[in-house]
C-alpha cells in the first residue's frame, strides 16, 4: 500500500501527472481523522497511560487501512478498471460458496468455532465470509435488474443460503435494510424487472427447500440431517430474538457494555478518553475487562475513544460521499452509484452491531468502497 501510494505521488509530480484528481471536502475531512488518530495515538500512550499494542491497533485501522480510500480513488480512472475490479471481487465471492457446501455436508462451517452462537443451533458459514457475501448480493441483484441477467439469480440465492447459514442477524437486518431503499429509488420498468426476478426465484428456493428437507428425512443420522436440524432450529430462535432483543444473551452483554462505556465517556465528552483502553463489566457474577475496540459498534467506538470531533470527522466523511451520490441526477439508473450505495448501508447498520472497522479484512472494502464512489462520481470517463 506505501510503495502504491508512492508510486502515485512521484506520478502526480512527474509526466504522468493526472490532472483530474484534485483535493475535495472529503481529503481534508478524512486526513483531519487520521491526524487525530495519530496524535491520539502518542497521548494514549504517553498520557493516559494506556496499552502500547491495542493504541497502535486503533491507528493502523483507522489511518493505515484508511488510506485504501486514497488508492482507490486515485488508481481507479476508467470504466474499464472499475468492471475488473468489481469481477474479481465476484470471482472470490463464488469461490465462498466452496465454504457454504463444506457447512452444509460437515454440519459445521469452517472457523465458526471462533464465533459461538448465543442460541442453540450451529453456523454453516463463518460469518466475515457472510459479510463478503453480503456485500456482492445487491450487485448481482442490480445487475440482473439492469442488464436482464436472469441466470444470475442462481448466485443471489445461493449467497442468500450463506448469508442466513451466519446466523449473523445484523447482516439480515442490514440486507433488508439496503434492499427496500434500492427498490424505492429504482424506476417503474426497474421495479417491475424485479418483481419478475423475485417471482422466478420462488420456485427454484422452494424446490431446493423441499430437496434438502427429504434427503434429511432420509437420512436422519447423517449429518445433513443433524445440519438441518441445528440451522433451522437456530434460524428460528435467532429470527424470533429480533423482535424480542432484550431476552438475547448478546444483546445483554452489548447493553452492558455499551453503558459502562457511557459512563467511562461522559467524563469528557468532548475529547473522549482516548485508544487503548479496557472497561470494567460486571453483571451478576459476570465480571471482566472489555476493550473499548471490541465493544461491538464501532460508531460508539469512536465517539468513546475520540470524543464529539472524531465521531463528526467521521460522520462527515461518510455523509460527503452521500451527497455525491445523491446530487447526480442520473443516480437512479446507475447501477455502479446504487451497488455502492446499498454497500454504504450495509455497511451502516453492520457498524452498529460488530467491530467491523477494528478488524483487519472487515474494515478494508469499506475504505474501498468510499474510493469508488468518489471515483464514480467524479471521474468523467467512469
Amino acid at each position: 500500500m506505501l510503495g502504491i501510494l508512492s508510486g502515485l505521488f512521484f506520478a502526480r509530480l512527474g509526466k504522468h501527472k493526472n490532472t483530474t484528481k484534485k483535493f475535495q471536502l472529503a481529503d481534508g475531512l478524512l486526513l483531519g481523522f487520521m491526524i487525530l488518530n495519530v496524535i491520539y495515538y502518542f497521548l494514549s500512550v504517553y498520557a493516559f497511560g494506556s496499552d502500547a499494542y491495542l493504541s497502535f491497533s486503533s491507528l493502523k485501522n483507522y489511518v493505515f487501512y484508511g488510506l485504501l480510500y486514497f488508492i482507490t480513488y486515485l488508481t481507479i480512472n476508467s470504466r474499464e478498471q472499475l468492471d475488473r475490479l468489481l469481477k474479481f471481487y465476484f470471482s472470490g465471492a463464488v469461490l465462498i460458496l466452496g465454504f457454504v457446501l463444506f457447512g452444509i455436508l460437515n454440519g459445521e462451517g469452517l472457523w465458526t468455532q471462533f464465533t459461538p452462537l448465543s442460541t442453540e443451533g450451529v453456523r454453516i458459514l463463518a460469518f466475515p465470509h457472510g459479510l463478503y457475501l453480503s456485500l456482492v448480493f445487491m450487485p448481482m441483484l442490480l445487475f440482473a435488474i439492469f442488464r436482464k441477467k436472469n441466470w444470475l439469480i442462481i448466485f443471489s440465492l445461493a449467497f442468500a443460503v450463506g448469508i442466513l447459514g451466519t446466523m449473523m442477524r445484523h447482516l439480515w437486518v442490514a440486507l433488508a435494510l439496503a434492499t427496500a431503499l434500492i427498490y424505492a429509488f429504482l424506476k417503474r420498468e426497474q421495479k417491475i424487472s424485479a418483481r419478475n426476478i423475485l417471482l422466478k426465484a420462488i420456485f427454484p428456493l422452494i424446490g431446493a427447500g423441499i430437496l434438502f428437507f427429504y434427503l434429511a428425512l432420509m437420512l436422519p443420522q447423517s449429518k445433513l440431517s443433524n445440519t438441518f436440524s441445528g440451522v433451522s432450529q437456530a434460524l428460528s430462535q435467532r429470527s424470533i430474538s429480533i423482535a424480542n432483543a432484550g431476552d438475547d444473551e448478546s444483546f445483554i452483554w452489548r447493553t452492558i457494555v455499551w453503558r459502562s462505556a457511557w459512563e467511562k465517556y461522559r467524563q469528557n465528552l468532548i475529547l473522549g478518553i482516548g485508544t487503548g483502553q479496557v472497561v470494567s463489566v460486571e453483571n451478576g457474577k459476570y465480571h471482566d475487562f472489555i476493550e473499548i475496540r471490541n465493544m461491538h459498534n464501532s460508531f460508539l467506538t469512536i465517539l468513546v475513544q475520540f470524543g464529539i470531533l472524531g465521531i463528526g470527522l467521521f460522520l462527515a466523511f461518510i455523509l460527503v460521499h452521500v451527497k455525491m451520490l445523491f446530487r447526480e441526477a442520473d443516480f437512479r439508473h446507475n447501477f455502479y452509484k446504487l451497488t455502492f450505495f446499498s454497500i454504504l448501508v450495509i455497511y451502516s447498520v453492520a457498524f452498529m452491531f460488530q467491530p467491523y472497522l477494528e478488524t483487519n479484512l472487515l474494515a478494508m472494502f469499506f475504505w474501498i468502497n468510499l474510493g469508488l464512489i468518489r471515483s464514480i462520481c467524479e471521474e468523467e470517463k467512469i
